[in-house]
């Protein structure tokens, strides 16, 4: 069920579809912005659905206690920076 014929929309729910690469990016950009003080703190209810999103995330991803993290990482943000910028990938050495 998508949610549309719920009554109480507040009730219905909404997914978000990652590869494995976005959802490593995304999960060291939330952990970074819950360690650091940014210039605009995000509000209280924001800040609830990205701890929610962040332990999601740390449930479902092994590079995050992997030894290798920073090079996965690395890898990964390098990867989803080349997919939007429509860059080919490098080539295998």
């Amino acid at each position: 069920m998508d949610g549309s014929h719920n009554p109480e929309p507040s009730l219905s729910r909404v997914s978000i579809e990652l590869d494995a690469d976005e959802a490593l990016v995304l999960f060291d950009w939330l952990a970074s912005a819950q360690a650091d003080s940014v210039p605009t703190e995000p509000s209280e209810p924001a800040q609830a659905v990205l701890a929610s999103i962040e332990a999601q995330l740390e449930q479902r991803l092994v590079a995050p206690f992997d030894p290798r993290y920073r090079e996965l990482l690395n890898v990964a943000s390098d990867r989803v920076r080349r997919a939007w910028r429509g860059e080919s990938p490098p080539a295998a050495s």
